[in-house]
């Protein structure tokens, strides 16, 4: 993410070339903890690639590169859904319908709360 802020700056102007070469972490990363530091939560993982995700296509990249890093982003996410079995234990068929909607809810909530919070603070600091 820093990288992508990066490109919205001056630095950009004289070093998009430098900033392009690191892009080489991102596209190194096979699995989701190479993404990200192992240390993390798997939420917290999944949050800071989805994160990851989206500074890239705010960023000043050209659209080619915008591209290329959020297919390897996205595939890393896929992988790691599908390794760790995450939609299967998110809608795992077998509790309630009214189980499975409140799971979904708090998870939602969750998401939801955190990026109102991170508006009121950013709202409140300036």
């Amino acid at each position: 993410m820093y990288l992508a802020e990066l490109t919205k700056t001056t630095i950009a102007d004289d070093h998009l070339a430098d900033i392009l070469k690191e892009l080489n972490v991102v596209f190194s990363a096979r699995v989701i903890d190479e993404l990200c530091r192992r240390s993390m939560s798997p939420k917290d993982r999944m949050v800071a690639s989805t994160g990851a995700f989206m500074a890239t296509t705010s960023t000043a990249l050209p659209d080619d590169v915008k591209q290329q890093v959020t297919t390897h982003i996205d595939g890393v996410l896929e992988r790691y859904l599908v390794d760790e079995s995450i939609i299967d234990r998110l809608d795992n068929p077998d509790p309630t319908l009214e189980t499975r909607r409140q799971v979904l809810l708090n998870s939602l909530a969750r998401v939801y709360c955190r990026k109102a919070r991170r508006s009121n603070w950013r709202a409140n600091a300036s």
